[in-house]
């Protein structure tokens, strides 16, 4: 067991089908931006719909098209920065964390790229 908060961005695919037809075109560019973010306390995590049994967590340096290729029956990807207990002492603490998921996602246009190609995003005109 590894009591902490986990606070991240979540991208669920439509359907398995939809990750691999429509999601799988940007696993290397996804894989680049995610490798930009080396150094950082991130992490990619997925599952099979259980949020607290991650099928694979694998900080952002190490994540390539082809393990993103590998993992792609998943029903949650998620870009994870986890805190430990003893880190959470004030709000600011967590406010902070979600400050820096967010600008890691903008970082990753790729995530939109995979929500546009899945039409779960539509284009802005």
């Amino acid at each position: 067991m590894r009591p902490g908060v986990e606070v991240g961005y979540v991208q669920e695919p439509p359907t398995w089908a939809a990750a691999q037809r429509s999601w799988a075109p940007h696993h290397a560019d996804l894989a680049a931006q995610l490798n930009a973010l080396d150094g950082s306390p991130f992490a990619l995590v997925v599952d099979a719909g259980d949020w607290t049994a991650p099928a694979a967590e694998v900080p952002v340096g190490e994540v390539s098209a082809a393990l993103l290729g590998q993992l792609s029956a998943y029903s949650h990807l998620r870009l994870s920065r986890r805190l430990a207990v003893e880190e959470v002492t004030a709000p600011d603490v967590v406010r902070e964390a979600v400050v820096q998921v967010q600008a890691a996602v903008e970082a990753c246009p790729a995530f939109t790229a995979m929500l546009l190609a899945s039409g779960q995003l539509a284009a802005p005109s």
